[in-house]
């Protein structure tokens, strides 16, 4: 369970769950929650999720509780967030690949590599689970990332990309079990179809 405010109206809600357990479902007053990706946690079984819903409203200490796969929750965390100025009726980055799903163990260096679509200034946010990522878009690792949260085993981190680009990467800097969705939400284009 998390509780989550927003201060802008017309929001996506982006929930990011690191459980032994999938997610069932996710229930929060006024919100109805989709499943938009799930990656598995490279050997440690860990299932990284991302479920997301539209606020058309801000939002005032919202409780939202996730409900898991069976009985018992081990160790886990759930982190939420909201994002303003999105398309509500198209908020996700079009590109084929995104998201992006990856996970591995024991590896050196792991990265995903992404396309972003014809966007600029998409927000191009990862969410992963037992280690440690950045984005690299030119400035080099850790030089163009902000941390939305960090909880036990999970890691939120985003980047505001300004232009679109066929080389984004996403880099471990820890080579131990790791699991990692990628995603970007489009900015709403004035004037454009």
């Amino acid at each position: 369970m998390v509780t989550l405010t927003t201060t802008e109206p017309s929001n996506i809600i982006i929930i990011q769950s690191v459980e032994t357990s999938a997610v069932d479902d996710i229930t929060a007053s006024g919100l109805t929650f989709t499943r938009r990706a799930s990656a598995s946690g490279g050997g440690f079984g860990f299932v990284d999720e991302e479920w997301y819903a539209i606020a058309g409203s801000p939002l005032s200490s919202v409780t939202i509780t996730l409900h898991y796969t069976g009985e018992t929750i081990n160790e886990g965390s759930a982190i939420a967030f909201g994002v303003s100025g999105a398309d509500l009726t198209q908020p996700f980055d079009p590109a084929a690949q995104l998201p992006a799903t990856a996970s591995g163990i024991y590896e050196v260096n792991p990265e995903i590599t992404v396309t972003l679509s014809k966007h600029s200034y998409d927000l191009v946010f990862m969410l992963l689970s037992e280690n440690s990522f950045v984005i690299e878009n030119g400035g080099g690792p850790g030089k163009c990332c902000a941390k939305i949260q960090s909880q036990f085993g999970a890691l939120a981190e985003y980047e505001i990309v300004k232009r679109a680009t066929n080389n984004l990467s996403v880099i471990s800097s820890n080579p131990h079990g790791w699991s990692a969705i990628v995603d970007a939400i489009a900015p709403i284009h004035l004037g454009q179809n």
